[in-house]
């Protein structure tokens, strides 16, 4: 295991817990897009760790790419709703 697997994996995961109250606020979500450049590039992110075999690394980036996934079909459906 690489020192660096872990000091990015702990950076993730508390990026993980500081997005939670973005994810249940009823009306602060980021713009729709700034959460879909961010779901992609999370994504490839977590596909790059796990082809470099940081797999602490991978799992957190991979469920911080799927929290802007839903950041970004709750940003869309808020402004959906205004429309």
């Amino acid at each position: 295991m690489l020192w660096q697997d872990i000091i990015l994996a702990v950076g993730t995961w508390a990026m993980v817990i500081f997005q939670l109250p973005t994810v249940f606020s009823e009306t602060r979500k980021p713009h729709v897009w700034t959460a879909l450049p961010m779901l992609i590039v999370l994504y490839i992110f977590t596909y790059v760790f796990v082809t470099l075999e940081l797999y602490l690394t991978a799992v957190p980036t991979f469920i911080e790419g799927s929290i802007f996934g839903l950041l970004f079909y709750q940003s869309r459906k808020i402004r959906l709703m205004r429309i």
